[in-house]
């Protein structure tokens, strides 16, 4: 088993192209991808994704989480951003997104009240 290459003509031009294409899927997901903030049913909260990039990375998050010693830091001080929002310091992943505007957090916590 394993991956059919084909014919590779050069390696290095290959590993580039590889490189880029798994560049733009982290960016992607990080970023702009419907699954980076998917909005919980259940309390209307936004939750993210860690975007890792090497497996010590990966092992590095585990840790953090089952010791909860996870580092986060908050964007959203400027007071022309429109929301409050929440990044992994490991990764740099978006975790939680908070509207600033107290009439759209209000009607998002009433709609999930009735949910509940």
């Amino acid at each position: 088993m394993g991956y059919n290459l084909g014919e590779i003509k050069d390696i290095r031009e290959y590993a580039y192209k590889k490189m880029i294409l798994f560049e733009h899927r982290a960016m992607l997901f990080r970023q702009i991808h419907p699954l980076a903030f998917q909005v919980s049913p259940i309390d209307g909260v936004a939750r993210g994704l860690l975007v890792a990039r090497t497996p010590d990375t990966v092992a590095k998050i585990i840790r953090a989480i089952l010791l909860k010693e996870n580092i986060f830091k908050i964007q959203g001080e400027n007071p022309d951003d429109k929301n409050y929002l929440l990044f992994d310091n490991l990764t740099n992943s978006p975790i939680r997104v908070m509207p600033k505007d107290s009439a759209i957090r209000l009607a998002l916590s009433k709609a999930y009240e009735e949910v509940l």
